[in-house]
């Protein structure tokens, strides 16, 4: 089994982007994987992330949202953290706006790595400490220490 630690990096964190919906995140998300050379084509990497955004929301609660895709077009797993600088809406299980976005981008054929993954970020996230860590982590070293120390 795939362990973040293993593949989340500096590279796949953005901060402070501007955004203002769920399709600009979308988009920001699958330009800058698609510039790591983690996925091979953004729209279907879009197309991906709508089609299970169609079978639930991905809002967690408490301004986070975990969206994810499992796609052909996906090179190799990934996890990349957003932060953006406001709130957007986004279907959400408290239906409160979110400014912090895990996404995680699978491989087709990754059998059932794509549930280790979201586990490991879900648990992250019912840990208040790491949540608030995390909402005060102001450069990208920082952040991937925490999640390694949370994992």
């Amino acid at each position: 089994m795939i362990d973040i630690s293993d593949i989340f990096t500096e590279d796949f964190i953005l901060l402070d982007i501007d955004i203002h919906s769920k399709n600009d995140l979308f988009e920001a998300a699958a330009n800058h994987l698609y510039s790591e050379g983690a996925i091979k084509n953004k729209e279907i990497f879009i197309k991906a992330l709508y089609e299970r955004e169609n079978i639930g929301e991905t809002g967690v609660g408490e301004g986070f949202a975990i969206p994810h895709a499992k796609s052909a077009t996906v090179n190799k797993p990934v996890v990349l953290y957003i932060k953006n600088k406001s709130k957007i809406e986004y279907e959400s299980l408290d239906d409160l706006p979110v400014d912090s976005f895990f996404m995680l981008a699978v491989p087709e054929n990754s059998g059932n790595e794509h549930i280790s993954l979201l586990s490991s970020v879900a648990c992250l996230l019912l840990e208040d400490e790491f949540k608030i860590k995390l909402e005060n982590a102001d450069n990208k070293s920082e952040i991937v220490r925490l999640v390694n120390e949370y994992i």
